[in-house]
């Protein structure tokens, strides 16, 4: 794909479309690895007393596997490109479902911002992206509360979430 605004587009939705079915399932989460970059950086702004941050392609995708009874469907709202700077900036809806029951368990928005860069066979990879997810309401279940499901009770949230 080349670096044009239709081809960031067409990147884009196909990223979205296809980490919602294969990146947070074990089983398929290589497929992913066409769509990040060996070096990818994920800084997230989770409402933690600092920004969680994961490096490296592979620890990401370890990571978004790791809620098995749980994952997010991602559905783009808006989306900004700038084709010279290899940038996109998107306003997305997660939705996290269960598994078992394809029930909506929480819903939720947050805005990220992509760094793109050509991989070495020439395909557009996701360089790092910066999360900043919605702030809800207390007493609102959240995508946070649903992925804690398969976490052990014992585990505080900050240590969980901390990979750096």
């Amino acid at each position: 794909m080349e670096m044009s605004h239709d081809g960031i587009l067409r990147f884009m939705q196909d990223y979205l479309a296809v980490y919602g079915k294969a990146g947070q399932d074990r089983a398929l989460a290589d497929r992913m690895t066409e769509y990040f970059s060996p070096d990818f950086l994920f800084t997230g702004y989770l409402g933690l007393p600092e920004a969680v941050v994961y490096r490296g392609r592979d620890t990401f995708l370890a990571r978004g596997a790791m809620h098995p009874s749980s994952y997010e469907r991602l559905t783009p709202e808006e989306m900004t490109i700038d084709e010279t700077q290899h940038t996109v900036f998107a306003v997305i809806k997660f939705e996290f479902v269960d598994r078992q029951t394809g029930d909506v368990l929480a819903v939720e928005r947050g805005a990220t911002h992509y760094q793109l860069a050509l991989g070495e066979d020439g395909g557009i990879r996701i360089k790092s992206f910066i999360f900043f997810p919605q702030r809800v309401a207390p007493g609102i279940l959240t995508g946070f509360d649903v992925f804690q499901r398969d976490s052990p009770s014992s585990d505080s949230p900050k240590r969980h979430m901390q990979a750096d």
